[in-house]
């Protein structure tokens, strides 16, 4: 998430919000606060509303995109991606990524491949 806030202000698309401190450490021990009862995604959505001038808040997609892209930079022997299906599970759970609609687009694929 750091990365995808990092890129949306390089390239342009937001802003730091005035007197943020746009470091990596920074932003990580921001991330790293406590949520108190907040699932992870409304504690993201809440806390980078704060990061950026705009008050716009990193959206799930956009995350996502960045993550993909580390994990295509992985080389294929990598014994990290072992551990992907179980980690994306956990991330797919945190970030309330399951729908009604990202059911039948599974359901869907599955019965399109021969």
């Amino acid at each position: 998430m750091i990365l995808a806030a990092t890129d949306l202000v390089n390239n342009g698309f937001q802003e730091w919000a005035d007197g943020l401190d746009g470091s990596r450490e920074n932003l990580r021990a921001l991330l790293v606060s406590d949520k108190g009862k907040s699932t992870l995604g409304k504690h993201i959505s809440d806390l980078t509303k704060k990061w950026f001038k705009e008050k716009e808040p990193i959206s799930k997609l956009t995350i996502a995109h960045r993550y993909c892209e580390k994990l295509e930079q992985l080389p294929a022997d990598s014994p990290h991606l072992q551990q992907l299906p179980v980690a994306l599970d956990g991330v797919i759970r945190a970030l309330k990524l399951d729908s009604k609609l990202s059911k039948e687009t599974v359901t869907a694929s599955e019965e399109a491949t021969p």
